[in-house]
Protein backbone atom coordinates (compact mmCIF):
# COMPACT_ATOMS: atom_id res chain seq x y z
CA UNK A 1 0.00 0.00 0.00
CA UNK A 2 0.95 3.87 -0.60
CA UNK A 3 0.03 6.51 0.73
CA UNK A 4 -1.34 8.97 -2.44
CA UNK A 5 -2.47 11.72 -0.62
CA UNK A 6 -2.85 13.46 3.29
CA UNK A 7 -5.49 16.01 3.71
CA UNK A 8 -5.78 18.33 6.62
CA UNK A 9 -8.79 19.80 7.72
CA UNK A 10 -10.45 21.23 10.79
CA UNK A 11 -14.30 20.16 11.69
CA UNK A 12 -16.86 22.78 12.74
CA UNK A 13 -16.24 22.32 16.76
CA UNK A 14 -12.50 23.12 15.96
CA UNK A 15 -11.33 19.80 15.96
CA UNK A 16 -8.52 19.48 13.47
CA UNK A 17 -7.47 16.30 12.00
CA UNK A 18 -5.37 14.51 8.76
CA UNK A 19 -7.30 11.81 6.65
CA UNK A 20 -4.98 9.91 4.63
CA UNK A 21 -5.94 7.95 1.22
CA UNK A 22 -4.41 4.85 0.94
CA UNK A 23 -4.26 3.19 -2.55
CA UNK A 24 -2.43 -0.45 -3.71
CA UNK A 25 0.79 0.01 -5.38
CA UNK A 26 0.53 -0.07 -9.12
CA UNK A 27 0.89 -3.02 -11.04
CA UNK A 28 4.09 -2.34 -13.23
CA UNK A 29 3.46 -2.44 -16.88
CA UNK A 30 5.39 -5.30 -18.77
CA UNK A 31 7.66 -3.86 -21.71
CA UNK A 32 6.57 -4.40 -25.21
CA UNK A 33 8.88 -7.12 -26.62
CA UNK A 34 11.35 -6.24 -29.33
CA UNK A 35 9.72 -7.98 -32.40
CA UNK A 36 8.73 -7.81 -35.79
CA UNK A 37 5.42 -9.09 -36.35
CA UNK A 38 4.74 -10.38 -40.28
CA UNK A 39 2.20 -9.41 -41.54
CA UNK A 40 -1.10 -11.49 -41.47
CA UNK A 41 -4.01 -12.89 -43.16
CA UNK A 42 -7.07 -12.82 -41.06
CA UNK A 43 -9.05 -15.10 -43.31
CA UNK A 44 -6.54 -17.90 -42.04
CA UNK A 45 -6.15 -16.48 -38.56
CA UNK A 46 -9.93 -17.39 -38.10
CA UNK A 47 -9.27 -20.77 -39.09
CA UNK A 48 -6.51 -21.49 -36.72
CA UNK A 49 -8.79 -18.98 -33.97
CA UNK A 50 -11.58 -22.30 -34.71
CA UNK A 51 -9.10 -24.79 -34.45
CA UNK A 52 -6.83 -23.86 -31.59
CA UNK A 53 -8.88 -21.55 -29.41
CA UNK A 54 -12.47 -21.77 -30.07
CA UNK A 55 -13.30 -24.83 -27.34
CA UNK A 56 -12.66 -21.96 -24.56
CA UNK A 57 -12.02 -18.32 -25.92
CA UNK A 58 -14.68 -16.81 -28.11
CA UNK A 59 -14.68 -13.19 -29.35
CA UNK A 60 -17.33 -12.07 -27.23
CA UNK A 61 -19.11 -13.25 -24.71
CA UNK A 62 -20.03 -12.67 -20.81
CA UNK A 63 -16.24 -12.96 -19.48
CA UNK A 64 -17.43 -14.16 -15.88
CA UNK A 65 -19.32 -17.54 -17.18
CA UNK A 66 -17.06 -18.53 -19.55
CA UNK A 67 -14.20 -20.84 -20.02
CA UNK A 68 -11.50 -18.83 -21.06
CA UNK A 69 -11.82 -14.35 -21.11
CA UNK A 70 -13.04 -13.01 -24.58
CA UNK A 71 -10.65 -11.87 -27.10
CA UNK A 72 -12.28 -9.94 -28.57
CA UNK A 73 -11.65 -6.23 -28.89
CA UNK A 74 -8.02 -7.78 -27.15
CA UNK A 75 -5.43 -5.20 -28.26
CA UNK A 76 -5.35 -1.86 -25.58
CA UNK A 77 -6.50 -4.20 -22.48
CA UNK A 78 -4.66 -4.91 -19.97
CA UNK A 79 -4.11 -8.88 -18.77
CA UNK A 80 -6.57 -9.54 -15.86
CA UNK A 81 -9.17 -6.66 -16.74
CA UNK A 82 -12.69 -8.51 -17.40
CA UNK A 83 -14.52 -10.49 -15.19
CA UNK A 84 -13.25 -13.32 -15.81
CA UNK A 85 -11.16 -15.22 -12.76
CA UNK A 86 -7.55 -14.90 -13.71
CA UNK A 87 -4.56 -16.64 -12.24
CA UNK A 88 -2.97 -14.15 -10.15
CA UNK A 89 0.14 -14.78 -12.38
CA UNK A 90 -2.00 -13.37 -15.29
CA UNK A 91 -3.49 -10.93 -13.42
CA UNK A 92 -0.16 -9.63 -11.94
CA UNK A 93 1.51 -9.56 -15.12
CA UNK A 94 1.53 -6.20 -15.91
CA UNK A 95 0.58 -7.10 -19.47
CA UNK A 96 -1.64 -4.22 -21.61
CA UNK A 97 -1.76 -6.34 -24.78
CA UNK A 98 -0.46 -6.17 -28.22
CA UNK A 99 0.15 -7.55 -31.00
CA UNK A 100 3.77 -7.83 -30.24
CA UNK A 101 3.14 -9.12 -26.33
CA UNK A 102 0.48 -11.31 -28.12
CA UNK A 103 2.92 -12.97 -30.67
CA UNK A 104 5.39 -13.60 -27.51
CA UNK A 105 2.34 -15.39 -25.98
CA UNK A 106 1.42 -17.11 -27.99
CA UNK A 107 4.45 -18.74 -28.85
CA UNK A 108 4.89 -20.44 -25.49
CA UNK A 109 2.42 -18.89 -22.82
CA UNK A 110 3.38 -20.52 -19.56
CA UNK A 111 6.62 -19.09 -20.30
CA UNK A 112 5.65 -15.54 -20.85
CA UNK A 113 3.46 -16.04 -18.31
CA UNK A 114 4.95 -18.49 -15.39
CA UNK A 115 2.26 -19.43 -13.20
CA UNK A 116 -0.48 -19.20 -15.97
CA UNK A 117 -3.39 -21.75 -15.33
CA UNK A 118 -4.24 -22.15 -18.77
CA UNK A 119 -2.59 -25.58 -20.37
CA UNK A 120 -2.22 -24.78 -24.40
CA UNK A 121 0.83 -25.12 -25.29
CA UNK A 122 1.89 -22.69 -27.65
CA UNK A 123 1.52 -21.87 -31.51
CA UNK A 124 5.37 -22.59 -32.90
CA UNK A 125 4.90 -21.51 -36.32
CA UNK A 126 5.77 -17.76 -37.41
CA UNK A 127 2.52 -17.65 -40.47
CA UNK A 128 0.14 -19.08 -37.96
CA UNK A 129 0.70 -16.86 -35.05
CA UNK A 130 0.57 -13.72 -37.30
CA UNK A 131 -2.55 -15.40 -39.30
CA UNK A 132 -4.33 -15.41 -35.53
CA UNK A 133 -3.09 -12.15 -34.30
CA UNK A 134 -4.68 -10.27 -37.77
CA UNK A 135 -7.41 -12.32 -37.39
CA UNK A 136 -8.22 -10.94 -33.30
CA UNK A 137 -7.14 -7.51 -34.24
CA UNK A 138 -9.66 -7.51 -37.13
CA UNK A 139 -12.31 -8.74 -33.81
Amino acid sequence: MCIRDRVSTQSTWGIQYQLFIIMPPKKKEKSEPNVTIPEGDPVAGKKIFEGECSACHALEGDAKTAAAPPLGKLFGRAAGATGFKYSKAMAGSGIVWSDKHLWEFLKAPGKYVPGLKMSYPGLAGEKDRADLIAYIADS
